[in-house]
């Protein structure tokens, strides 16, 4: 499911899958087949992955609003506080090796 489309070649999208797990970052798509699926689907909004335009097959279908909402609250917060982590890291640690050990043990080795 393409997620982002930040206008370029690629785009960031997460698997779906028919398989149901026990996890709070998974999205059920209640409108399945309205958007193309032949089975009731879910997303795997913690998998994510960034993949080539070219790549693409085909297009399924489209997600309904009540999807697309749902898959925006889950998302949203959650990509918004990893933004928020990122940015307090760089601007603590804008060097990249220092910014790993920062990561690692949570202050400057």
């Amino acid at each position: 499911m393409l997620l982002i489309d930040p206008g370029d070649e690629d785009f960031v999208a997460a698997p779906i899958t028919s398989q149901p797990r026990a996890s709070e970052f998974d999205l059920v798509v209640t409108d399945w087949q309205a958007a193309g699926l032949n089975v009731l689907s879910i997303v795997r909004v913690h998998k994510l992955t960034v993949l080539a335009k070219a790549d693409i097959v085909r297009r399924l279908g489209v997600c309904s609003s009540a999807d697309r909402e749902a898959l925006a609250k889950i998302t949203m917060p959650r990509i918004l506080s990893s933004m928020k982590a990122m940015r307090i890291m760089t601007d603590f640690a804008p060097d990249a090796d220092l910014a790993m050990r920062v990561a690692k043990v949570g202050r400057i080795a």
